[in-house]
Order: structure tokens, then C-alpha cells, then sequence
């Protein structure tokens, strides 16, 4: 129907039970329109809060469940400043040559993000529905063989997941990417976990029985991907 969502900010203060709304942009100041699809809070102080989420620019008019890239911006004292835009092409990490010149455009879910004071990791995993097609057929009253397609979904496949990590001013320190394993969920929710070990981070996704794992330190893998059984009390927890 032509119109777009809005996405605002709410902002509570404890002592003074007060409440500030706080819309994110819609444009971008070159006058291009900007939608934002997620936004994820990273306290800074008392005063300013870094947001990190998720857009799409309508520049090529792509649909506007899609997602672009990955912007920043920083709440102070109930105002935003200008956002920092990183489209997916951008990326050093993972992103093939061929795209590097047009939108991805993707179907994401995003994370709560993981930081250690002075980065700040968002993590995009990229997903596609999965369906399959049944064909049956029927005699109707005629007596005709008629035939009947119905589709059946069998979940949200999971392919990859792009990390991408800022400082304090919202600036890219850097980007990496990680791909998952055969993953495929009924419910759409978050599959990748991270944790900062110091500067290092570790990223960690449950699959079947065993959990994959691996170890990054800004654009350097440090461990590669592995995986160790999930060990229980009895077969039936699994």
C-alpha cells in the first residue's frame, strides 16, 4: 500500500520517570528514503547509547522486507545523531566480487550483540523459508482425475552470518563471516551465540547433537570451525 513503517526509541529515565520518543531517520541527507528495520542498544555512559541495526535504501526500489546493510548511529541526550550506512558490498568479508557493485538485499535475524567495552559485535544471519510440494490426485463427482498441488513448509534454512563490529563512535573496526552448517529451525530466533574472551570472540551455534564453533580476532580466524558433543544424562534430552 505504498507506506512505510517507522521505527522510534524509547527512552525511560528511572529518577525522573520520564519518557522520551525519539523516531530514528527516514532519509538519508542526500534525500534518499531509508528504512530501518532493527535497532540494537549498546550503553555508553549515562548520557549516550550506541545503536547498531539493520536498513534497506529504496534506491532500486527492492521490497521492503529486505535488508541492505548494517548502519550506526548514537543516541545523546534524546537525539540521534546522522547515521553510518554499511551495505553488505561493502564488506571485506564475504561478500563475492560478482555483488560488490549492487544491493544484496537480504532476509535476516538479528541478535542482542555482544561487546567488551570497547567493541561492540552485531551479528545478521541470513535465512531463506524452505518449502516443498506435494502432488496428489482425486476423482471429483464427474469421475475426472483431478490433480492437486499443496505446498508444505519445512522450516527457515540458515546460511551464513555476517559479523560486524564498531567502536565507540559507531565507526567500522571491522567485519567477518561464518558460515553454518546445515541449519535449519521451525521458529525464526537467533542461532549463532558470541562472547568476547578479552579482545577475541567466540562464536558458537547448537547443531543436532553438537555444538559448531570458532574463534575470531577482528579480520584473522584464529580457530578454525570444529565441533564437540553435547554431552547428557540420557539419549532422550537431545
Amino acid at each position: 500500500n505504498g507506506v512505510l513503517g517507522h521505527l522510534f526509541l524509547y527512552e525511560y529515565d528511572w529518577l525522573t520517570s520520564e519518557c522520551a520518543i525519539i523516531p530514528l531517520p527516514k532519509k538519508l541527507d542526500d534525500g534518499n528514503k531509508l528504512l530501518i528495520h532493527t535497532a540494537r542498544a549498546f550503553p555508553m555512559n549515562a548520557d549516550s547509547t550506541l545503536i547498531v541495526g539493520t536498513y534497506t535504501t529504496f534506491i532500486d526500489n527492492y521490497p521492503s522486507g529486505l535488508h541492505s546493510g548494517v548502519y550506526t548511529t548514537i543516541l545523546h541526550h534524546n537525539m540521534v545523531d546522522s547515521v553510518r550506512l554499511f551495505n553488505f558490498t561493502s564488506l571485506k568479508s564475504g561478500t563475492p566480487a560478482s555483488n560488490k557493485d549492487n544491493n544484496l538485499n537480504l532476509q535476516l535475524q538479528v541478535g542482542r550483540g555482544t561487546e567488551n567495552g570497547e567493541q561492540f559485535t552485531f551479528v545478521s544471519e541470513v535465512f531463506y523459508p524452505e518449502y516443498t510440494y506435494s502432488y496428489n490426485s482425486y476423482y471429483d463427482d464427474m469421475r475426472f482425475n483431478t490433480p492437486s498441488t499443496s505446498t508444505v513448509f519445512l522450516g527457515y534454512r540458515f546460511v551464513n552470518a555476517y559479523l560486524t563490529t564498531f567502536d565507540r563512535n559507531g565507526r567500522l573496526l571491522w567485519d567477518n563471516y561464518v558460515l553454518l552448517d546445515n541449519t535449519s529451525i521451525m521458529h525464526l530466533a537467533p542461532v549463532i551465540h558470541t562472547d568476547y574472551l578479552n579482545d577475541d570472540i567466540l562464536v558458537y551455534y547448537p547443531h543436532n547433537n553438537r555444538i559448531i564453533n570458532t574463534l575470531l580476532n577482528g579480520y584473522e580466524t584464529l580457530e578454525k570451525l570444529s565441533s564437540f558433543s553435547i554431552e547428557t544424562s540420557s539419549p532422550r534430552d537431545l
